[in-house]
């Protein structure tokens, strides 16, 4: 269960045309667990960046990051890191890209080592959704990009398309959104992204679709967006 859990979180989860570094509050919601955390997108002194998710309730507290670079328009993921607990949940992994050997590995609860691709555009769970919005961005209408399973490294090709726009109400405010489809032939899952365009393209919402069951992840409070706070910024 935890494992399917950790992945639905990530697919929810969200970058640069410039992407600006932001804090915001996201609810998950499941037949399995519901669970609130802040994410936060922030720039280090050297130009690369990280993307993480604490996200904690009575039972379980949750860590995801992921470290990466962007050239041009493509994002070079570095660093993936999970960690779960109680104990019980036994799931604590960190993956590491290692371009000079062309090997991707995996060490904790997973370890595997698999050849990186000649074009390296191997994936993580986060990292992806980076890429994605930057296709967006950039006016990409239809793409595929492989996300590597962290069980074992392999690389799965999914499709992504922007099948129209919806509005989005986030606390008392209403956002124009483009809706963004994505899934994987012989798969019955699908993830449906809603980007906010005058929210430098955040998700406002994300919809999955894993067979009858339904898995939201919903944007509750921005804290911060660059250097402007959200706290009394009304949409338009």
């Amino acid at each position: 269960m935890i494992k399917r859990v950790i992945f639905l979180i990530c697919v929810c989860m969200n970058i640069e045309a410039s992407i600006k570094d932001y804090e915001a509050i996201y609810f998950f919601e499941s037949d399995e667990i519901d669970i609130e955390g802040t994410r936060k997108l922030k720039t280090f002194d050297d130009g690369s960046r990280q993307l993480s998710f604490p996200a904690r309730n009575f039972i379980v507290s949750m860590f995801f990051a992921s470290y990466f670079t962007i050239e041009e328009s493509t994002v070079i993921p570095e660093n993936y890191t999970v960690e779960v607990k109680p104990k019980f949940a036994n799931r604590s992994q960190e993956i590491n890209y290692l371009r000079e050997e062309n090997i991707v590995t995996s060490k904790g609860r997973d370890i595997w080592s698999v050849a990186l691709a000649s074009d390296k555009k191997l994936f993580d769970p986060l990292s992806h959704q980076i890429q994605l919005r930057k296709n967006i961005i950039n006016g990409l209408k239809s793409f595929e990009l492989s996300i590597m399973d962290i069980e074992d490294g392999r690389s799965k090709l999914y499709e992504f398309n922007i099948i129209g726009n919806r509005e989005v109400k986030v606390g008392e405010n209403v956002y124009d959104c483009i809706v963004v489809e994505r899934q994987r032939k012989a798969s019955k899952r699908k993830a449906t992204y809603l980007i906010a365009p005058d929210l430098n393209y955040m998700f406002a919402k994300v919809i999955i679709f894993d067979g009858d069951d339904e898995i939201t992840l919903s944007l509750k409070k921005i804290l911060s967006l660059g250097s402007v706070s959200y706290t009394h910024l009304r949409a338009h």
